[in-house]
């Protein structure tokens, strides 16, 4: 998460100094979560490793999470003035987002209306997408192919939001 925060604070002080923004956008919706992802996935293969599960497929539903998320944050960071507001929106969206998302309680467990929530939240077809993968025999809420489809679907409609803002024209003077 801190990777994100680097990235964004970067990406927005090159964007205020005047560079262009197509670099801008390539370098950083494109290429910085893309780093991160690789991160992720070397620690998540060591660490199967040592537990003896195959786990490419869940490597890469990660990497579709960080991406996804990192793309939102962009999305939000570009037309911020100040990192303190960005700080703050992020955090309106950030931890609903992951509270909602099924890591701390099952969907199962929940009453009707945080349930009804649940199934809106894109983050908790990730989180199931990743528990039916680490754990095969264990039946939950969605099926894998439904539970991923919705995922890449979240992670492409963040890019695609995440890309947008930052080739947007802006009429505010750089610096």
């Amino acid at each position: 998460m801190s990777g994100l925060f680097v990235t964004l604070a970067v990406a927005t002080a090159h964007h205020r100094a005047g560079s262009s923004t197509l670099s801008v956008s390539i370098n950083y919706v494109a290429i910085m979560p893309i780093i991160i992802m690789v991160g992720g996935a070397v620690l998540l293969l060591a660490v199967a490793s040592l537990i003896g599960k195959p786990l490419r497929m869940t490597a890469a539903t990660g990497g579709t999470i960080v991406i996804a998320l990192t793309a939102l944050g962009f999305a939000i960071a570009w037309p911020m003035d100040s990192s303190q507001a960005f700080h703050g929106i992020v955090n309106l969206f950030l931890i609903p987002l992951w509270l909602l998302s099924g890591a701390l309680f099952p969907l199962a467990g929940a009453s009707g209306w945080i349930r009804a929530l649940m199934y809106i939240n894109p983050l908790t077809y990730g989180v199931e997408a990743l528990r039916l993968l680490l754990y095969p025999g264990v039946a939950g809420p969605f099926e894998l192919p439904s539970a991923m489809a919705t995922l890449l679907l979240f992670s492409l409609v963040m890019f695609a939001l995440a890309f947008l803002m930052a080739n947007r024209r802006s009429t505010r003077p750089a610096a």
